[in-house]
């Protein structure tokens, strides 16, 4: 099933931008700050895929077309490090960088991404 990308401008407009919705609950996009914040589905077990697909989603690219997530990330320790467990423990702020984005993976279930890395700052 296709969603889309909304915006949260100051005018209230949206971005309609179609994405396949499977790890990700919603997407949408800051104007404020130039990011993308996607959140997954509450049953989501794989945040790798779901970083995959907000990364296909923002640059309209197949998720087969992108670099494997593996050349960036090992995803087999971010899934074991967002894996379901006690809410009282310490959740874990993961950030490296993926075509051209700072991916920031929050709490396990919100993925943020910043286009443009710079690293001379």
């Amino acid at each position: 099933m296709a969603d889309s990308i909304r915006g949260d401008g100051s005018d209230g407009g949206h971005v309609a931008v179609p994405f396949q919705k499977v790890a990700l609950d919603d997407l949408t996009y800051h104007e404020h700050d130039g990011t993308y914040h996607g959140h997954l589905n509450p049953g989501c077990r794989s945040t790798s895929v779901a970083v995959t697909e907000i990364v296909s989603a923002v640059t309209n690219t197949t998720q087969t077309d992108l670099t494997p997530l593996f050349d960036a990330v090992d995803p087999d320790a971010l899934d074991a490090l967002c894996a379901p467990r006690d809410r009282q423990r310490t959740r874990p702020v993961v950030r490296f960088e993926y075509e051209g984005f700072e991916v920031t993976v929050r709490d396990c279930d919100c993925i943020v991404l910043r286009r443009g890395i710079d690293h001379d700052t």
